[in-house]
């Protein structure tokens, strides 16, 4: 009696595609909250299942869309099918920032000298601010990088000063705050530096003080040279003196 068995092999795991749908800002960002749709197909035509997990917590299942909400978030995922075969595990990072910068200065009327400067802070939790930018009486907005002050030649009286502060996602927050140029007023400390403003002019100073140190260690071989050569010079006539002492006294006798 002859048997014949239909059976197949199953030689290629199930896939996962995952799907993202949201605002996407700069840098890989989201500017709102991040919608994650998973989809697993097998090559046998099965029924899979996935199991996913964000940032290392308890694996799931997945049934239906994952919202991601704010911060820097790794989904990881892996589909499996009735055969037990399993793909590898995948990953995909979310990255989510819906907030804007933070920007503050000091309350009330800020009081300068003439050619004196304003400045003020900002602050970001998500993605983190890359740039400011100031407009000064409704003029064009000057960009600063991440300087944190803005110097001017104002005449005496009140301005007005836009701040705007933008982040690595794309979100913008401004921040109106009113000045008086007043030449009676005290003169003020420079600003102090931030940390970024600070590593960026160490370069600088690092070239400055490897170019004073150089020119230091050149004239210092030019100094040890002559030295060298000078006692040189003196032990080839003191030879002279004594060889010359010796012909001397050869006459003599």
């Amino acid at each position: 009696m002859t048997l014949n068995t239909t059976f197949k092999v199953d030689l290629v795991g199930p896939a996962t595609t995952a799907a993202i749908a949201g605002t996407l800002g700069a840098a890989g960002w989201y500017t709102s909250a991040a919608t994650v749709s998973l989809s697993a197909a097998s090559s046998n035509g099965t029924t899979t299942t996935i199991a996913y997990r964000i940032d290392g917590g308890t694996w799931a299942s997945y049934a239906s869309p994952v919202t991601v909400g704010e911060g820097r978030h790794v989904l990881a995922y892996q589909a499996s099918d009735p055969s037990g075969a399993i793909e590898p595990l995948r990953s995909a990072n979310i990255n989510v920032d819906t907030t804007a910068p933070t920007i503050d200065f000091a309350a009330g009327t800020i009081t300068i000298p003439t050619g004196g400067y304003i400045s003020w802070t900002g602050s970001d939790a998500g993605s983190g601010i890359v740039s400011y930018a100031v407009s000064v009486d409704s003029g064009a907005f000057e960009s600063l990088g991440m300087k944190t002050s803005l110097n001017g030649a104002w005449a005496d009286g009140q301005h007005t000063a836009v701040v705007k502060g933008r982040d690595a996602a794309g979100n913008e927050a401004t921040k109106t705050m009113t000045f008086l140029v007043d030449k009676n007023s005290p003169a003020q400390v420079g600003p102090i530096p931030t940390i970024s403003e600070a590593i960026l002019g160490m370069p600088i100073l690092m070239i400055g003080v490897s170019l004073i140190l150089g020119m230091a260690g050149v004239g210092l071989g030019v100094r040890r040279a002559r030295r060298a050569k000078k006692s040189e010079d003196d032990t080839d006539r003191q030879i002279d003196d004594y060889l010359d002492e010796i012909d001397q006294d050869l006459d003599i006798i």
